[in-house]
């Protein structure tokens, strides 16, 4: 499982960094990282975007930087 992120406020120098959630507030996570590209492409988001988003692996519920 992947999840995506990204600097806070799209801010690269920003250290912390924001997920996408859904309409409850919780992280999204996808079966992988084509999943999660073609969903972001199906809401509306460019390849220019996609480039600065981050796909985190996600063992066991815990987010794992470094994918």
């Amino acid at each position: 499982m992947v999840v995506v992120c990204r600097p806070f406020d799209g801010i690269t120098i920003n250290s912390e960094v924001e997920y996408l959630i859904d309409e409850d507030g919780k992280i999204i996570q996808f079966e992988d990282v084509k999943t999660a590209k073609k969903w972001l492409r199906e809401h509306g988001i460019t390849e220019e975007i996609i480039a600065f988003l981050m796909f985190i692996s996600v063992e066991d519920g815990d987010i794992q930087v470094g994918f």
